[in-house]
C-alpha cells in the first residue's frame, strides 16, 4: 500500500487544495519521490483525475507518475518522480537566447505529445516546468497536471494562472490545445524578454489586456532578440485561437527557424515515447470482460463507473451485459509480447482510481505460495497463520480463508502475471478458492459472495483443474493483431501526418507475428536507427527500413518461444517450416508420427505461442509462422 511503500521526509509546498512532500520509495533503493496529499475535506476526485490522465503519459520531458492509492489502508496520495532542479524561469536566468530556445523546444515536444494523447495541460507556466541536469545536459520536465483535462471534455469553470490565461479561457470557452499554446507564448515572452506581456495591474485589467491589448514585441525589451523570434512569439499570443499555430509541433519548427537552429522535430527518445502509450487495439474483448467483473464487484449499474467507460483504451465496445453474475477469475494467455502485462496494468490502474484495493504480483520467485503471500501482504494481512501451518494442505486452507476475509468494505482486485512460474500450492489455492466461492451461489445460500476479483496471465492456456468452474472462471487467448488492427494502432503509436504505407504495415505484421510487444520493439529499433523520423512536421519511413537487423529483444523473444518447446512440439514446428505450405492435419499426423492426443497438445501449444497458424477449410490446415534473424527475411 502507498502508506507502507512511501515515506514522507519533509514538506516542499502547500497550496489551497493540498500539500506536496518530498518522500522516499522504499521499494526502489529509497529513491526520492514527490507525494501529493489533499487537505482534509477536499474532494479526492482532484487527485483521481490527475492520476487518470498522467498514467497514460510516459515521456522524457514529463514527470512520471509512480503510484496512486485510495484504498481503506491508506490516505489518498499521488506519487510522482522527484525532479531535482529549479523551475524554468530560474534555470534560464544565466542562459543565452539559443540555450533558452533549446529548453523551450523540449517543452514543445512534451506539449505536442500531451495533445496527441488527447490531454490539455491547462496551466503552462515556468513554475510548472522543472529543469534537471542529467549527464551534463539540461532537461525539462513538465509537472502539475492538476488542472488538466481531456481534449473532448467540456470545461466547467475558468481555470489557470491569470498571467498566462488565453483570451478564450477568460471568456469562459474552456481550455484547449490553442490555449496551451497561448500560455506557452506568454512563458516564452517572459523568458526571452525578461518581462511578462501584461503585469503589475489589477486582475480585472489583466484579463482585459489578454482579451484586447496587443503586447509590445519582445525585442523592444531585449534588443538582442531577432525579429524572426518576435514573429513566432506574437503569433502564439494571437487573440483569436485560429490565428495561432495549429500544433506545438508547428510552433517547434518555426522556433527553430527563428533561432537559426536545425533541431530534430522529435528526438529518438521523444519519438519512442509515442510507442509506449498508444491506445490498446485488439484487446476490447478482454478489457470488456475485466470491466464487467469489476462492475459487478462494485455493485454498480452499467455506465456509473466513468473511469472504466470514458477512456480511449476502451474504444469500440461501450456497452456490456452483466449476465455473467458469478465470475471471479479471468485467465488471459498469450505469447511473450502479446500485451499481457500492459492490459493487466491498465485494468489495475482503472480499479485503483475507482476506489478499489489493488495488489499486483508476479509469479516468478519468492518460493512456495509466494504470489499468495504477496497478495495478502499487499492487502495488509498478517501471513503468520500460513507460515505456521503444519503441512501444505493446512497452508492452502489458511491462505484461502485469509483471502476470503481480506475483502471488507472495498472491492479487491488481485492480478498475477507469469502464473506459469508459480508453485503447485499457489494453483491449488486458486482452485480451492474457486470451490469456496461456488458455495456462495448454491440455491438458498444466505451470504453475499466476497467482492474479490482475480486476473492472472500466462504464456499458455489455463490449468485444466479450473475447467470445473465455468461460471466462476473465464479463459481468453490474447490473439495476434490483424493487419487492419495494426494499421489502426499505428495511428496511435506514431505522430504521423500521412497514412502508413501498406507494404510497411504488412512487413511489420509478418515479422512481429502481430504481437504488440514485438511491434513496439521493432518500431523502437527503427527509430533508434533513424529509419523512422519526423521531418518538416511529417512522418518519414525509409524505403528499406525493414532490411535492418532484428533488435536483440525481439530476436531473443522469438528464440525464447522456440527454446521452451518439448520434443513433440519442436518436431511439428520443424516439419511445417520445412514444407513451407499449409498442411492438412491428417497429413501432419502421419509426418510427425504422433497420436491424436499428443499432436493435439503440440498444436495447442504452438498456436498459443503464435509459432504456427491455422486455416479453416474443409479440413484444418496448419502452417509455420516463421521469421528469420533479419527483418527482411521470411
Amino acid at each position: 500500500m502507498t502508506s507502507e511503500r512511501f515515506q514522507k521526509i519533509r514538506p516542499l509546498a502547500k497550496g489551497g487544495f493540498g500539500q506536496v512532500w518530498l518522500g522516499l520509495d522504499r521499494r526502489d533503493a529509497d529513491r526520492r519521490v514527490v507525494i501529493k496529499r489533499l487537505h482534509d475535506g477536499v474532494d479526492t476526485e482532484i487527485l483521481v483525475r490527475e492520476y487518470d490522465l498522467l498514467r497514460k503519459l510516459k515521456h522524457p520531458h514529463i514527470a512520471r507518475v509512480i503510484d496512486f492509492q485510495t484504498g481503506e489502508q491508506s490516505e489518498p496520495n499521488l506519487v510522482e518522480d522527484f525532479v531535482d532542479g529549479p523551475d524554468l524561469a530560474a534555470a534560464c536566468e544565466s542562459l543565452n537566447t539559443v540555450e533558452i530556445g533549446r529548453l523551450l523546444a523540449q517543452v514543445l515536444r512534451a506539449l505536442d505529445y500531451v495533445h496527441a494523447r488527447g490531454v490539455i495541460h491547462g496551466d503552462i507556466k515556468p513554475s510548472n516546468v522543472l529543469v534537471q541536469r542529467t549527464h551534463g545536459m539540461l532537461n525539462t520536465r513538465l509537472i502539475d497536471f492538476g488542472l488538466a483535462k481531456r481534449s473532448d471534455e467540456p470545461s466547467l469553470s475558468i481555470s489557470g494562472t491569470p498571467a498566462y490565461m488565453a483570451p478564450e479561457v477568460i471568456d469562459g470557452k474552456g481550455a484547449s490545445k490553442k490555449s496551451d499554446l497561448y500560455a506557452f507564448g506568454v512563458m516564452a515572452y517572459r523568458l526571452f524578454s525578461g518581462k511578462l506581456p501584461f503585469s503589475r495591474m489589477p486582475l480585472k485589467d489583466l484579463c482585459k489586456a489578454h482579451q484586447k491589448v496587443i503586447a509590445q514585441v519582445p525585442s523592444e525589451m531585449n534588443e538582442a532578440l531577432p525579429a524572426s523570434l518576435d514573429a513566432v512569439i506574437m503569433r502564439l499570443l494571437e487573440k483569436n485561437p485560429e490565428d495561432r499555430y495549429n500544433s506545438a509541433g508547428e510552433a517547434l519548427s518555426e522556433l527553430g527557424e527563428a533561432l537559426d537552429i536545425r533541431w530534430d522535430q522529435e528526438t529518438a527518445e521523444t519519438l519512442k515515447a509515442y510507442l509506449a502509450t498508444g491506445r490498446l487495439v485488439g484487446r476490447e474483448r478482454e478489457l470488456a470482460s475485466a470491466r464487467q467483473m469489476w462492475h459487478r464487484l462494485r455493485n454498480d449499474m452499467i455506465g456509473q463507473v466513468s473511469h472504466l467507460h470514458d477512456d480511449q483504451d476502451y474504444a469500440g465496445d461501450s456497452t456490456i451485459s452483466l449476465g455473467e453474475e458469478r465470475r471471479h477469475l479471468l485467465w488471459w494467455w498469450g505469447s511473450q509480447g502479446s500485451g499481457r502485462s500492459r492490459i493487466l496494468q491498465t485494468i489495475a490502474d482503472d480499479a485503483r482510481i475507482d476506489g478499489g484495493q489493488v495488489v499486483q504480483v508476479s509469479g516468478s520467485g519468492d518460493g512456495a505460495l509466494g504470489a499468495i503471500k504477496g497478495w495478502l501482504l499487499g492487502l495488509g494481512v498478517d501471513i503468520e497463520p500460513i507460515t505456521l501451518a503444519v503441512d501444505p494442505l493446512q497452508a492452502v486452507d489458511r491462505a484461502v480463508e485469509l483471502l476470503l476475509q481480506a475483502q471488507k468494505d472495498t472491492p479487491v482486485l488481485l492480478t498475477l502475471d507469469d502464473i506459469e512460474c508459480v508453485d503447485e500450492l499457489t494453483l491449488e489455492v486458486l482452485r480451492v478458492l474457486c470451490d469456496r466461492l461456488s458455495e456462495f451461489y448454491i440455491d438458498g445460500a444466505d451470504r453475499e459472495p466476497p467482492r474479490l476479483g482475480i486476473i492472472v496471465a500466462s504464456t499458455g492456456v489455463d490449468d485444466e483443474r479450473f475447467q470445473d468452474y465455468p461460471e466462476l472462471h473465464s479463459s481468453q487467448q490474447l490473439s495476434p493483431l490483424t493487419n487492419t488492427q495494426l494499421s489502426e494502432w499505428f495511428c496511435e503509436l506514431l505522430p504521423q501526418q500521412a497514412a502508413i504505407p501498406d507494404e510497411f504495415s504488412k512487413g511489420v505484421l509478418r515479422l512481429s507475428h502481430g504481437l504488440p510487444g514485438h511491434v513496439v520493439a521493432l518500431l523502437g529499433a527503427l527509430v533508434e536507427q533513424e529509419r523512422i523520423s519526423i521531418q518538416q512536421g511529417g512522418l518519414v519511413i525509409e524505403s528499406d527500413a525493414l532490411s535492418a537487423a532484428l533488435p536483440a529483444s525481439l530476436a531473443e523473444a522469438l528464440a525464447a518461444r522456440v527454446s521452451r518447446l518439448n520434443a513433440n512440439e519442436l518436431d511439428v514446428l520443424q516439419t511445417l517450416r520445412v514444407l513451407e505450405c499449409p498442411v492438412p492435419v491428417r497429413v501432419l499426423a502421419l509426418l510427425v508420427d504422433q497420436d491424436d492426443t499428443a499432436l493435439g497438445e503440440s498444436l495447442r501449444v504452438l498456436l498459443g505461442r503464435v509459432l504456427i497458424g491455422a486455416d479453416d477449410q474443409d479440413e484444418t490446415h496448419y502452417r509455420a509462422e516463421g521469421a528469420g534473424t533479419a527483418i527482411g527475411e521470411d
